[in-house]
C-alpha cells in the first residue's frame, strides 16, 4: 500500500469503529475524536529525506485509545495499533472496548490504592475529626 491508501485504510478503520461507539453508546467522547494528522518533518528532515516523508502521525481518539492523543512514527506503526481498536470495538458490544477496559482498570487502580492507604493510615475520616473538648 502506498501511503494515502494506508491513510484511508487508517480512516476507514476509524470511521468503523466510531459508527459503531455511537451505534451503542454516545456518551465519553469528544469533540476532536479521529482527528488524524500527518507530519512531514521540518526543512531540514524534507531535505535529508529528498523530499515529502512522513515523520510522524497523531490520531486523536478519547473512545479508542487509552489517551486522547497517539503519537506514531509512521503510518506502518500506527496501522496495528487501529486495526486492534477496530477489533475490540467491533467484537459483541460496546462494552468490548478498549475505553471501557482502560476506565475499569483505572477504577480497580483507584480502589485498591485506596485500600492500601486505609491500611497505612487509617480510615479517612480520621484525619478530619476534631478533638471533642
Amino acid at each position: 500500500m502506498n501511503d494515502l491508501e494506508k491513510l484511508e485504510y487508517i480512516h476507514r478503520l476509524l470511521k468503523e469503529a466510531y459508527e459503531h461507539y455511537f451505534e451503542h453508546d454516545n456518551d465519553g467522547h469528544k469533540s476532536g475524536e479521529a482527528h488524524i494528522s500527518v507530519d512531514y518533518g521540518n526543512f531540514w528532515e524534507r531535505e535529508e529525506a529528498g523530499g515529502l516523508t512522513i515523520t510522524g502521525v497523531g490520531i486523536y481518539s478519547y473512545v479508542l485509545g487509552p489517551h486522547r492523543t497517539h503519537t506514531f512514527d509512521s503510518l506502518d506503526e500506527a496501522i496495528p495499533v487501529v486495526e486492534q481498536w477496530h477489533r475490540w470495538q467491533i467484537q459483541g458490544t460496546y462494552d468490548d472496548c478498549l475505553y471501557t477496559k482502560l476506565k475499569a482498570e483505572k477504577q480497580a487502580r483507584f480502589e485498591a490504592a485506596m485500600e492500601e492507604m486505609e491500611r497505612l493510615f487509617g480510615e479517612p475520616q480520621e484525619y478530619y475529626q476534631e478533638d471533642a473538648v
